[in-house]
């Protein structure tokens, strides 16, 4: 830029003063410098001031200072420097800030207490991977909520670390979830999801009433004991499982209903044939999974499958089996005697969500199993 003298901050941090000396090059002394009568709002983070340590009447030195409020945000100024000679000049400033990039060590926290262990802590780490000082506020009401969270507000430095200590005191048996929001002045806004469990570790239910023991043969124990002690004692050979799924257990956490999560699992073959995996998805089922059939190939061959949640309604705790039968064959005839079972969970909880309470109930008084080992309760 022609006739003009620029001054360049670069990227700084928002809220803090930001200092930059300049030297004017001229024959002629400054007598002052204008700004705009009606300044922008972009001009306002600026400010001008003779330097203090150099003589005025021998040097055109100057001091500039830039205080920006906003992050992300980029800001520029212009004003006319006016010489004694009656000559002007134009002076450009400009600067830009950046913004705290933050992050937690877990977005979803788990807690399982009892009346033997009424209280349970965790600590949550919370990084700034960023040059920027942040402000930090818990938005919640410690004093009504079974979680409390030191400290409730604060400042991370830049580059810094900050251990927060959460604590869980439930307030009656069930089931608790809520989405605590954390608020930053330079960062979007973060949510971490608390869980808890609270269970009567005394409640018992008595099932001697349901259990029936089996009648004695004539002959035991003689034979039986004789036959127990006849059996060879071999040592299982240990191998690779026939069929291995990565996930066994999938946690979705909050999703909003008509929202939709993905999670993928691989499922490795590690037979000698060729075997396929058949998926059952259950229609109208908030879970299913994508291909619901795929050939693995022997010896190390793997399959992706892409599990779905989608719930369709509000305040809904989801949980379920994904079970996979085991094929091979020309013609798929053959059927292996286990299955993959994969289990799922995940909520529609809304951020605002309290507790649900516990409810027991036996449906059938007395159950009736076939017999295994006679005196053996069933």
């Amino acid at each position: 830029m022609e006739n003009c003298v620029v001054v360049n901050f670069g990227v700084v941090a928002p809220g803090k003063i930001h200092t930059k000396r300049f030297q004017i090059s001229s024959s002629f002394l400054v007598t002052h410098i204008e700004s705009s009568k009606t300044p922008l709002p972009l001009e306002e983070a600026f400010s001008i001031r003779r330097d203090t340590n150099f003589d005025p009447a021998l040097e055109n030195r100057f001091v500039a200072q830039y205080f920006p409020f906003q992050a992300f945000r980029k800001s520029f100024a212009y004003m006319l420097i006016r010489f004694e000679d009656g000559s002007t000049q134009q002076l450009y400033i400009k600067g830009k800030t950046s913004g705290s990039d933050i992050e937690f060590s877990t977005a979803k926290v788990h807690f399982w207490t009892n009346s033997k262990i009424p209280t349970s802590h965790f600590k949550l780490t919370m990084e700034n991977f960023s040059n920027c000082d942040d402000y930090f506020c818990w938005d919640f009401i410690p004093e009504d909520s079974e979680v409390k969270i030191v400290p409730q507000n604060g400042v991370i430095r830049g580059h810094g670390r900050l251990e927060l200590s959460i604590t869980f005191i439930p307030k009656k048996i069930g089931l608790f979830y809520r989405a605590f929001p954390c608020i930053f002045k330079f960062h979007e806004l973060l949510y971490v999801d608390i869980y808890g469990f609270h269970s009567n570790k005394e409640l018992k239910l008595n099932l001697n009433q349901y259990i029936l023991l089996n009648k004695p043969m004539p002959t035991y124990p003689s034979n039986y004991c004789r036959y127990v002690s006849d059996l060879p004692t071999q040592s299982p050979i240990r191998k690779e499982l026939p069929v291995i799924a990565s996930e066994r257990y999938i946690d979705f956490g909050r999703i909003e209903v008509t929202g939709h999560a993905v999670e993928n699992i691989t499922v490795t073959n590690n037979n000698e044939l060729d075997l396929v995996v058949a998926w059952r998805n259950i229609k109208g089922s908030p879970f299913w999974i994508d291909p619901p059939k795929l050939v693995l190939r022997a010896l190390g061959g793997s399959g992706r499958f892409s599990v779905s949640f989608s719930p369709t309604k509000p305040q809904i705790f989801y949980r379920a089996e994904l079970l996979a039968s085991i094929l091979w064959g020309t013609r798929l005839e053959h059927k292996a005697p286990f299955c993959l079972t994969v289990h799922l969970t995940g909520d529609s909880f809304s951020t605002n969500a309290c507790g649900w309470g516990p409810s027991y109930a036996i449906e059938r008084t007395r159950i009736v199993l076939p017999g295994t080992v006679p005196n053996i309760p069933t």
